[in-house]
């Protein structure tokens, strides 16, 4: 056996869904293109309707999360991945969990005298941060995550301070 999962998206405005066809729809959409065959086994079947569950990016997106997110923060709520960050642009499974290996750093270089360095592939650009400004590259500059594919970043053994 082996799970497939689908998200559907809908507006009653703009893509209105018929609820009680959906999952047969989307069975037969899985048929047409060719993720099914006819006689596949469905072993069960899992459908949740979520009403405005998925955040829709908008022009005043990025002025709305400078104000948001570290408000959040300031309450230690640290969204991130998918929908906690609401950046598409950096959503991707690797993604979400390259923000939350870096929202651990950033956390963790309080308590730390050791932090990431961030370099490029032909070695550059060297950025080693400090404790008081350990930038989460992932979310606060998706254009450098999308943009360049020489950057990566590497992190050095983390060497607890008493606190």
């Amino acid at each position: 056996y082996h799970s497939i999962m689908f998200e559907i998206s809908s507006t009653d405005a703009f893509r209105p869904m018929n609820h009680d066809t959906i999952v047969q729809d989307t069975i037969q959409g899985a048929i047409r293109v060719h993720l099914l065959k006819e006689d596949s086994e469905i072993v069960s079947v899992h459908a949740r309707t979520i009403p405005r569950g998925y955040p829709t990016p908008h022009l005043d997106r990025n002025d709305v999360l400078q104000e948001a997110l570290p408000f959040l923060q300031s309450h230690n709520v640290y969204n991130r991945g998918r929908f906690g960050s609401w950046k598409y642009e950096v959503a991707n499974q690797d993604h979400s969990f390259s923000m939350g290996v870096e929202v651990i750093d950033h956390i963790l270089s309080k308590y730390t005298t050791t932090h990431p360095t961030t370099t490029t592939t032909n070695n550059t650009n060297t950025n080693d941060n400090n404790n008081d400004n350990n930038e989460e590259i992932t979310l606060h500059q998706p254009h450098l995550i999308n943009g360049n594919k020489g950057i990566k970043q590497t992190y050095k053994v983390f060497t607890p301070r008493p606190l």
